[in-house]
C-alpha cells in the first residue's frame, strides 16, 4: 500500500501538506481547528460529548453533535487522505499516529526536553536553537477557541524560558553575536517585558557596541510611551546610565580629528545626514577654544536624545572629556538639577579645587558640599536675583573652560521645572 507523509505546521498559523504538497482544501478555521486539538490530545481518545461542548459551548447537546458531525463530514471531503490518521467511533475521536506523521509541536516539546535533561553545553545549545528555529509564531494565532488559549500561554511561556537559557549558554561561551541574534529575537516576541531590553543592552555592551546598547534603550523607551504610556522603569534607566557613564578606552589629550574620518554611526543615524554634519562641525570649532552651544530641538519622539549620545559616543571615542546629565518631571522646580549634576561628574571634581575663590564662592550655592573642603568660603543665599544668577552662571562657565569637557543635558520634555533664567 502506498505510503503518505503528513507534514503539520501548527506554529505561526496552520501549515499542512502530504508527501511535500500543500492541501490547500482544508482550509475552514473550525476544521483546522478541530485537527489542531485532534493532534495535540492524540495519546488518548476524546469523548465526542467533551470535543462538541469544547467548540460549542453556548449550544445545545444536540445541536453541538450536530455540528461536529457535519465538521467531520466536510473535514472528511477536504482531505480524504487523512482518514487513515482519524479513528472515529460512536462515542470517540482520536487521531491516529501508525501513519507516517510530522508535528511541529511534538517536535518542539522533544527538543525541549532533551535539552533539559542534557549536561553538555554545546549539546543544550544546539538542540534549543533547533527548538527556536522551530519556533515561528504563537500556536494558531487566529484560533480564538477556548480550549486552545492555555496550550498556547504554556508553550509560549516555555518559549520565553528556551531563549533566555539559550543566550545565557551562548553568553557564557562567549558566543556573543549569536546570543544578540536570539536576544533580539526574545525582545521582537514580547516587546513590552524590559527584561528583554535589558538583557539585550547587557549583551551589546558586553561585545563592545555601546551605540547598539543604547538604542535598544531608546527603543524600549519609545514602545513603552507610544503603546503603554509609562517609562522604563529603574532597573532599565540603571543599566543605560551605567552604560553611558562607562568609559571604554583611557581619556587622552583632545586632538583635532582629521577632516577625513566619518562619524562612527554616520551609516546608522538614517535620515539625519544634514544634522550630524552640523553637529560636526561645531564640534571641530569647539576643540579649537571655540566654545559653542549645541542645541538639539524638535518634536517628542523623532531622535532627538539619539542624536545627543551617537555625538558623545564619537566624542568618547576620540579621546574627548565629556560629561552628561539629566532632569527628571519629579525633581519639580529644581531648576538647576542638571547643572548640578555636570558639575558633580568625576571629570570637574579635581578640577573645582582649582578654581579662584571669586567662583567658588559662587559655586557653593549650587554645591555645599564644597564647605566641606573650603571651610572658609561664604554661605550665599539662594539664586533669587538676575546679579546672582549672573555670578553663578559665570562660575559655572569657568569651571567648564578650564576642565575643557563637552557638556550633554536633559530634552526639553524631562525639564519641566526649570526657571526662564536658566
Amino acid at each position: 500500500m502506498e505510503q503518505h507523509t503528513l507534514d503539520v505546521h501548527l506554529l505561526g498559523g496552520f501549515r499542512i501538506t502530504l508527501n511535500g504538497q500543500p492541501l490547500t482544501s482544508i482550509n475552514q478555521s473550525r476544521q483546522q481547528s478541530l485537527l489542531a486539538y485532534l493532534m495535540l490530545h492524540a495519546d488518548s481518545a476524546q469523548s465526542r460529548q467533551y470535543v462538541a461542548f469544547c467548540f460549542w459551548p453556548d449550544s445545545s447537546e444536540v445541536r453541538a453533535y450536530a455540528n461536529l458531525r457535519y465538521l467531520l463530514h466536510h473535514l472528511r471531503r477536504a482531505g480524504p487522505t487523512l482518514e487513515r490518521y482519524l479513528e472515529i467511533t460512536q462515542s470517540t475521536l482520536q487521531w491516529c499516529q501508525l501513519a507516517p506523521f510530522r508535528l511541529d509541536v511534538a517536535e518542539y516539546k522533544t527538543l525541549v526536553t532533551r535539552a533539559n535533561e542534557t549536561t553538555d553545553s554545546d549539546e543544550v545549545c544546539k538542540l534549543l536553537i533547533q527548538a527556536a528555529n522551530l519556533y515561528q509564531g504563537d500556536l494558531l494565532p487566529g484560533c480564538y477557541e477556548d480550549w486552545i488559549i492555555p496550550v498556547r500561554e504554556r508553550l509560549s511561556q516555555t518559549h520565553v524560558q528556551l531563549l533566555q537559557v539559550l543566550v545565557d549558554q551562548l553568553e557564557a561561551q562567549g558566543k556573543y553575536q549569536i546570543a544578540i541574534d536570539y536576544a533580539t529575537r526574545l525582545r521582537s516576541y514580547d516587546p513590552f517585558r524590559e527584561t528583554s531590553y535589558r538583557r539585550l543592552m547587557e549583551l551589546y555592551e558586553t561585545a563592545g557596541d555601546r551605540a547598539a546598547a543604547l538604542r535598544v534603550y531608546h527603543d524600549c523607551l519609545s514602545v513603552l510611551e507610544r503603546e503603554l504610556g509609562v517609562e522604563p522603569g529603574p532597573e532599565t534607566r540603571a543599566v543605560y546610565e551605567r552604560i553611558v557613564n562607562s568609559t571604554s578606552s583611557p581619556v587622552t589629550v583632545a586632538q583635532p580629528v582629521p577632516p577625513g574620518i566619518a562619524a562612527v554611526s554616520d551609516e546608522r543615524l538614517v535620515g539625519r545626514r544634514e544634522e550630524w554634519q552640523k553637529l560636526q562641525n561645531t564640534w571641530q570649532a569647539v576643540i579649537q577654544d571655540r566654545p559653542h552651544l549645541m542645541l538639539i530641538r524638535g518634536e517628542g519622539g523623532i531622535g532627538k536624545t539619539r542624536l545627543a549620545e551617537e555625538v558623545v559616543i564619537w566624542a568618547n571615542q576620540r579621546g574627548h572629556l565629556t560629561v552628561r546629565t539629566r532632569a527628571y518631571p519629579a525633581e519639580g522646580q529644581l531648576a538647576y538639577a542638571p547643572v548640578v549634576g555636570w558639575l558633580r561628574a568625576d571629570v570637574y571634581r579635581d578640577k573645582l579645587r582649582t578654581l579662584d575663590r571669586i567662583w567658588l564662592v559662587e559655586l557653593v550655592r549650587l554645591l555645599p558640599e564644597l564647605l566641606s573642603a573650603n571651610s572658609d568660603l561664604p554661605l550665599l543665599t539662594p539664586l533669587t536675583d538676575q546679579g546672582a544668577t549672573t555670578a553663578a552662571v559665570r562660575s559655572i562657565g569657568s569651571c567648564c573652560v578650564q576642565c575643557g569637557a563637552a557638556a550633554v543635558g536633559p530634552d526639553r520634555r524631562s525639564a519641566m521645572g526649570r526657571s526662564r533664567d536658566d
